[in-house]
């Protein structure tokens, strides 16, 4: 069986921690990881037209990517992303603890926003996602 709807708020409890999960990463990414992806990035010359562009190092294979290059990634399945994503990710260290209360709340947004972040390939967080599970 499902979890209750509570009369309160409309959705379940699980529902609306998934709610507020969702609006504190997207303060997150608009604050502290946009500003560490800045710190990070550095400057390199594009070999196909001789400019200057952005870009980011991964961490553990040291591949440089583009800042703004996107690519359809590869889902567990097999099949391909339907839209383009970054061939990059903002990985938290430390992974950010479970969120399933309000009482969560304080502990969860220190790790988010105060918590250690790396720059990851994608290739090598989806890796690294998995070596930790």
């Amino acid at each position: 069986m499902r979890g209750k709807i509570n009369p309160a708020t409309g959705v379940t409890d699980a529902a609306l921690m998934t709610k507020v999960r969702s609006a504190l990463r997207k303060v997150s990414s608009q604050t502290n990881v946009k500003q560490f992806k800045k710190s990070v990035r550095f400057r390199a010359i594009n070999k196909a037209t001789g400019k200057l562009k952005w870009h980011h190092r991964c961490v553990i294979c040291q591949k440089e990517m583009p800042e703004g290059m996107k690519v359809f990634r590869t889902k567990k399945d097999g099949t391909k992303w339907k839209v383009k994503k970054s061939v990059y990710d903002v990985d938290h260290v430390d992974a950010n603890p479970p969120l399933k209360t309000f009482d969560d709340v304080p502990a969860y947004l220190d790790s988010l926003i105060f918590g250690k972040l790396r720059i990851l390939c994608w290739e090598c967080h989806r890796d690294h996602g998995k070596k930790k599970r």
